[in-house]
């Protein structure tokens, strides 16, 4: 029992309104895998370059064994999926095409009559719903697409189509198409047929999802959702649908979500879900290293959510090589010591800004407006007030944050103000509720002043860096831990 508490003591505000630990807790031992060996994996998580850990969930046997929230994350905050959303979509289809009302060979262009070109070439009226859920529409991915057009499943479709079904090339606005013949065939949102098919038999009521500029949910990206939440979505994959008694997604269906679908010597990829090496494994996967990965012949689970340019090697490795080899078939003997190391290693704090106390006189209290820019930033405020720093950004819509600073502690506060994206399609945060908050830390140097920026309930890490000139200021920025820094430049 104490072992119990200690687990439950690694998550921070034990809230269930906030539909945090409701998926039971054990100890790794009595579900068959070492403290050791999770504590060295925590630990070599927190050391890949250009990597921000946010949350790692290791459940087995239907049970949390283990789990990190480095501070200033926390397991209450939502999170945003990018890819991992298309998995979703998947099973909102394999719901319709269980109860008859959709078929895997309905053609693409049934459902979008008004949408077409005036004369559609036979390779698009040959484009099924099968295409879509594989990859293989035979249109070439236009990534800009969406940043430039409000009216997306029109100007897709007027693309020039190859044989449908026949290459892989991997798509969100395939996924988007899906979204929106759930929302035709079934008469509501995705996101709304979701919520009652599924989200709230899983008892998940915070869930959002980003709308298009044409009223659908975006489906290849945009869901918002707690760790716990992806948690217990990848629990059922892992039970073929089943929760607690119910059938929410037909077996069959979850069973062909999670077995290559794409023609021989392509990608491994099934219905909207990476298949993995290992048997029976497979995953669902979102830019900068969100995963839900499903590995049925271990029992296991694992979530994972980060802000992540490096390549992903060594996260692959350290799950197939390290943590999922360790998973016995029987509980192991208690290793108190051990235990005690994986809560040490649980109880992590992401890197603050590195640097001194005090900010420079010369940078305090100039404001600096901003050519147009990545962040859509307006202007740049540094001031100082009893004893606190801030960082006061203005951004596109004159919505000023004061975001206070801390020194070697994460200081964090709430703003309207949208975060920081790399994503930045027409209608970018619609469907998102205007409730964000950011993390900041600083630190002096010789040459100016460092400052790291996190939005908590979001995903992005913003770094910046100040530096007097002659000129004024030079401000330099990174996004998601990019290689490269890009310059914040002032507007004459």
């Amino acid at each position: 029992m104490k072992h119990f508490f200690l687990i439950l003591a690694l998550s921070v505000g034990l809230s269930v309104s906030a539909q945090i630990c409701q998926i039971e807790r054990a100890t790794p031992e009595a579900c068959g895998i070492s403290s050791e060996t999770i504590a060295r994996y925590f630990d070599s998580l927190m050391v890949i370059p250009r990597t921000s850990i946010h949350n790692v969930m290791i459940l087995r046997h239907d049970k949390v064994v283990a789990e990190m929230y480095p501070q200033p994350f926390r397991n209450v905050y939502s999170h945003t999926l990018y890819s991992c959303s298309k998995t979703f979509v998947s099973a909102a289809i394999g719901i319709l095409v269980g109860e008859g009302r959709l078929k895997l060979t309905d053609k693409v262009a049934s459902f979008f009559p008004k949408s077409l070109p005036d004369m559609p070439s036979a390779e698009l009226k040959a484009m099924t719903v099968r295409d879509l859920l594989t990859m293989t529409s035979g249109i070439e991915p236009d990534w800009n697409m969406r940043s430039v057009s409000t009216l997306w499943v029109r100007d897709y479709l007027a693309k020039p189509v190859s044989t449908p079904g026949r290459l892989f090339k991997y798509d969100s606005i395939c996924t988007y198409l899906l979204s929106a013949i759930v929302q035709k065939v079934s008469g509501q949102t995705l996101l709304d047929f979701l919520r009652q098919r599924v989200f709230t038999p899983l008892a998940i009521q915070e869930v959002q999802w980003q709308v298009s500029p044409e009223g659908y949910n975006t489906g290849g990206w945009g869901l918002y959702l707690q760790s716990e939440s992806m948690a217990k979505f990848g629990l059922l994959l892992l039970h073929r649908g089943m929760w607690k008694g119910r059938q929410l997604i037909p077996a069959e269906w979850v069973d062909e979500m999670m077995k290559k679908q794409t023609p021989e010597g392509q990608a491994n990829y099934g219905y909207q879900m990476w298949v993995y090496a290992r048997k029976g494994a497979a995953g669902a996967d979102g830019a900068y290293g969100q995963h839900i990965y499903v590995i049925p012949d271990k029992d296991m689970v694992v979530v994972l959510t980060q802000s992540s340019t490096f390549d992903g090697s060594k996260e692959q490795g350290l799950l197939w090589n390290l943590l999922v080899p360790a998973a016995q078939d029987n509980a192991l003997p208690v290793n108190n010591k051990a235990y005690q190391r994986l809560v040490r290693a649980s109880r992590r704090t992401l890197p603050f800004a590195e640097g001194s106390n005090g900010i420079s006189a010369k940078l305090l209290n100039q404001t600096w407006t901003l050519s147009p820019n990545r962040l859509h930033w307006k202007s740049l405020l540094l001031e100082s007030r009893g004893g606190q720093n801030f960082l006061c950004v203005t951004d596109e819509e004159d919505i000023v944050t004061r975001m206070p600073l801390g020194y070697k502690r994460w200081a964090t506060t709430a703003t309207r103000s949208f975060p920081a994206y790399p994503i930045w399609p027409k209608g970018v945060f619609n469907g998102i509720r205007r409730k964000f908050l950011v993390s900041g830390s600083y630190g002096s140097t010789s040459e100016g002043l460092n400052v790291t920026l996190h939005y908590v309930n979001w995903i992005t890490p913003v770094e910046l860096t100040f530096e007097p000139s002659a000129d004024g200021v030079k401000i330099m920025a990174r996004m998601n831990h990019e290689a490269t820094p890009f310059a914040l430049t002032l507007s004459e």
